[in-house]
């Protein structure tokens, strides 16, 4: 695990931006500031500007259940949810056999 952290750290710091929009924000806000210019604007601001709250709401509430409607990620998110199921009632039937008392389980049930 602490192999995981280390590696989520080293390479959120030391791994450059590849995304065109937040490389195309940055430029444009250095160069508004070493020009003094305040028209200098990159795409995502203008895109962003024309924007509604209504628009906003919408990509920010419905767009991830629009995502969960892909066939892959709906598959994806159906087996971690059945694994994560087993693995609880794995460990549930297993509390109860080594602890039939704590659940309050008849022991001839427990096993």
């Amino acid at each position: 695990m602490w192999i995981s952290g280390f590696t989520l750290v080293f390479l959120s710091l030391l791994l450059p931006e590849t995304y065109e929009a937040t490389i195309l924000l940055k430029r444009a806000r250095r160069l508004r500031k070493l020009t003094g210019n305040p028209e200098l604007r990159s795409q995502s601001e203008i895109d962003e500007a024309s924007l509604t709250h209504g628009e906003v709401v919408y990509e920010s509430l419905v767009r991830p259940f629009v995502l969960a409607a892909e066939p892959a990620v709906f598959f994806a998110n159906l087996y971690l949810g059945l694994v994560c199921t087993s693995f609880r009632l794995l460990r549930l039937v297993e509390s109860c056999s080594h602890y039939p008392g704590s659940l309050q389980i008849r022991y001839s049930i427990s096993g």
